[in-house]
């Protein structure tokens, strides 16, 4: 009985093996500290579906359509490379944050970039946005980068660029202990800590 349940154990682990070597497969992210390597568009998608923490090992571009709903806790590692954002008319791309969302960078020179004509990231209710480190670059002038309206803000590291508003306190609270910010504060209502 132990033999065959070494011999089980070992061809399960030899498929989990050959399915991380798979071109464009990875095992998905969850809770328990699993990191999910995506190199494309189509991988950061489903990545996002499962939450869990992501590390870019590519630079890609994201389709977006309008919004993308993030409703898992996420952790986006940029890993040096960047995501650029790519919009559809009306040249519009939320990123609507439900859950907990850190970004950071583990290497150096890692990016988010959106063209897009509103906000990148609408803080909604039950989510936050924390960012630890990397580059957030909003390089139209009619975006306002990310909205603290229903959820909170945190800085700790990295940068953030912006032709317009990099962040609007619209209700909730803002806290901003590192990092460097190029571009406007828009203020209407919440709490700032700095």
């Amino acid at each position: 009985m132990r033999q065959k349940m070494k011999q089980l154990m070992g061809i399960l682990l030899s498929f989990v093996m050959v399915l991380g070597l798979m071109p464009g497969m990875s095992l998905p992210a969850y809770a328990d500290g699993t990191v999910t390597e995506v190199s494309t568009a189509d991988a950061f998608l489903i990545a996002m579906e499962n939450g869990g923490e992501v590390k870019l090992t590519d630079s890609f571009v994201l389709p977006c359509n309008n919004s993308l709903s993030f409703e898992k806790e996420m952790t986006i590692d940029l890993n040096g490379h960047t995501l650029t954002v790519q919009t559809n008319e009306p040249k519009k791309c939320f990123w609507k944050i439900y859950a907990p969302m850190i970004i950071k960078d583990g290497l150096s020179g890692g990016e988010i970039i959106n063209p897009s004509q509103t906000y990148t990231f609408l803080l909604k209710s039950g989510g936050f946005l924390k960012l630890e480190g990397g580059t957030l670059e909003f390089t139209n002038e009619m975006n306002s980068g990310i909205d603290a309206g229903e959820a909170p803000f945190t800085m700790t590291g990295g940068t953030i660029k912006s032709s317009s508003y990099s962040i609007y306190r619209d209700g909730a609270k803002v806290t901003i202990s590192g990092g460097t910010i190029i571009g406007s504060f828009k203020d209407s209502s919440g709490e700032i800590d700095i």
